[in-house]
């Protein structure tokens, strides 16, 4: 009885710690599809344009910015 007592104690302490580690993860793995999308489009504007990519975005803010 006392043993079960104990194990009710430490999954009562356990499953909030778990269930935090399962939402970090969770966070951590959409963080990361940001990012390779983000990486892909750069990718994609340098290989379209042929330039850095910083640079075409200057170009675009300045053709907003006159239009």
């Amino acid at each position: 009885m006392v043993v079960l007592v104990i194990l009710a104690i430490l999954a009562a302490i356990a499953v909030p710690s778990v269930l935090g580690y399962v939402e970090q993860a969770k966070e951590s793995e959409q963080l990361y599809k940001v990012r390779d999308a983000l990486i892909a489009s750069q990718t994609t504007l340098i290989r379209t344009y042929g330039t850095d990519v910083n640079l075409v975005m200057i170009m675009a803010l300045k053709m907003e910015i006159k239009n």
